[in-house]
């Protein structure tokens, strides 16, 4: 989806702490496919703000440093009319539009394109009979498109999205995944290390005169576990971040509705730390 660091802006030349998935981007009933010959709308819209690059300590390492990304990522998410048993099939294509502002003591630069389309071929799907526990899961694309914004690499991400409802008006919720770059950026000769990532949110829904509004906690965890290569040598770099914040979700329909959610990153280890400010909105496209 959309990339809250946009290493692609030439004023924050390293690669150091960049990745194409966005983190913390699917907490709202991420394992929640559409039903079979349905096709849903996502719209994602982010602000990410960091003032600070920190070092392998936490401590600041580049003097002035700033960085703004603003991006909207709409996603269609589509079940194919299959059986498999309990299992099904989807899948889902994201496009996103990013503008990146990064400045340091030295330099400073501001770019607006399109991003790094997420290809998101086939996903094998899952319900259980009582729809207590949802899940998803296969393998996402990230595709370079070589723009001012883009990170100039394919990505591989296999990924597991769970929904779980543990009691009525309760949801618990998690994506795991893992970061594969397949190919360095050939225009610096850099390849960024691989992550795994956890995105996690639970809600509840506290008033029973507003039925169709939950309210709760999302985030994510990064970490980075193998270094940066610059011309084929392990720089090490390894990134690894903390994130957590309030989330309130309101549905507005069936499978229709609107997120608004903030996360605010801890214990950041190079990489940019800072927080990011989300709008999400769901709308179902009917049947096929």
């Amino acid at each position: 989806m959309l990339a809250p660091v946009a290493g692609g802006s030439s004023a924050f030349a390293t690669e150091n702490g960049g990745q194409n998935y966005p983190f913390g981007v699917n907490t709202i009933l991420p394992g929640v496919a559409p039903p079979p010959g349905q096709t849903w709308w996502q719209n994602y819209n982010v602000y990410y703000s960091a003032d600070r690059f920190n070092d392998g300590n936490g401590n600041s390492l580049i003097p002035g440093f700033r960085l703004d990304v603003a991006a909207y990522a709409p996603r269609l998410f589509h079940s194919w009319d299959v059986h498999i048993g309990p299992f099904g099939l989807a899948s889902a294509l994201v496009v996103p539009f990013v503008y990146a502002g990064a400045k340091t003591a030295l330099t400073s630069d501001h770019d607006f394109d399109i991003g790094d389309p997420t290809i998101q071929p086939l996903y094998l799907t899952y319900a259980n009979g009582a729809k207590t526990f949802f899940a998803y899961g296969g393998v996402d694309f990230f595709v370079p498109t070589f723009t001012t914004v883009s990170r100039r690499y394919t990505s591989m991400d296999p990924i597991l999205a769970m929904t779980w409802f543990p009691r009525k008006g309760v949801d618990v919720n998690m994506i795991a995944l893992l970061e594969f770059a397949l190919a360095k950026n050939a225009s610096t000769d850099y390849r960024s290390g691989d992550l795994v990532v956890l995105d996690y949110s639970g809600h509840v829904h506290p008033f029973a005169c507003l039925p169709k509004l939950a309210l709760g906690f999302n985030g994510y965890y990064v970490d980075q576990f193998t270094g940066d290569e610059v011309a084929g040598v392990d720089i090490g770099f390894e990134g690894r971040s903390f994130a957590l914040g309030p989330e309130m979700v309101y549905e507005t329909g069936e499978a229709e509705g609107f997120a608004i959610k903030w996360q605010h990153e801890f214990d950041t280890r190079n990489r940019p730390q800072g927080e990011q400010l989300w709008f999400q909105f769901q709308v179902p496209l009917g049947h096929r």
